[in-house]
């Protein structure tokens, strides 16, 4: 009797420890078939969530301060109307770029949980699933330094016609939190500052004026300015 008592024990143990083996493997297997996936969803979700809060930052600045794209560039034309030189005027630029990092770091902080609700269907990955099964909250938290950087942009808009535009880079680090999960990513946007249609040639000279005065007294820097 004791014999048959300790082989059912032992059954028992040996059982509960495989079924254990197999819940454990399920749950590995499982997990890593949906990190990349929750990875990718956070990802996706803190872009949308990042980019809304720095566009609406930068329209408020943009009213507040009634800037336009002649605030920041001054067109200089020929005998003919043809425009043959740029100036931008750095320090202005300079001076806006450290109100919008003022003005995103204060929103994101007043933002500082942000929280999106996704249907499980859609961190499974799966496309019958997706939009299905009950709520998963993802919390997104700013993590880290804020980094802003100007873009000047040249491209072709017609014939004989360029457009300027003056964009602002904006890279945040970011914290996504939902039960078992704490992925790190980095959300970047871009968004337009001011913009103009140049008619004519792409102009000559495009010029960078360091200095604070209305003449443009200063420190200049010429690319490629062509004479004749």
């Amino acid at each position: 009797m004791k014999v048959r008592s300790r082989s059912r024990r032992r059954r028992k143990i040996w059982g509960r420890l495989l079924i254990f083996i197999v819940a454990a493997g399920a749950v590995i297997g499982l997990d890593g078939m949906m990190r990349p996936i929750v990875r990718e969803v956070s990802a996706s979700q803190t872009q949308i969530a990042v980019h809304r809060i720095i566009q609406q930052a930068v329209l408020e600045v943009l009213e507040e301060d009634d800037l336009r794209y002649q605030s920041f560039v001054t067109l200089q034309q020929n005998v003919r109307g043809e425009t043959t030189a740029l100036t931008t005027n750095t320090v202005q630029i300079n001076r806006l770029q450290a109100q919008l990092l003022e003005k995103i770091l204060d929103s994101l902080q007043a933002n500082r949980e942000m929280r999106v609700t996704l249907p499980l269907g859609t961190l499974l990955g799966s496309q019958f699933l997706a939009g299905r099964g009950p709520d998963v909250t993802l919390r997104l938290i700013p993590a880290g330094t804020v980094k802003t950087r100007i873009i000047n942009q040249f491209d072709e808009a017609g014939i004989n016609q360029t457009r300027h535009r003056i964009q602002l880079q904006v890279t945040v680090d970011m914290l996504s939190v939902l039960p078992g999960y704490r992925i790190s990513s980095e959300a970047q946007t871009t968004v337009v500052l001011a913009e103009t249609i140049i008619v004519g040639l792409v102009p000559d000279a495009y010029t960078e004026v360091y200095g604070g005065t209305d003449d443009l007294v200063g420190m200049i820097q010429d690319y490629e300015a062509l004479t004749g």
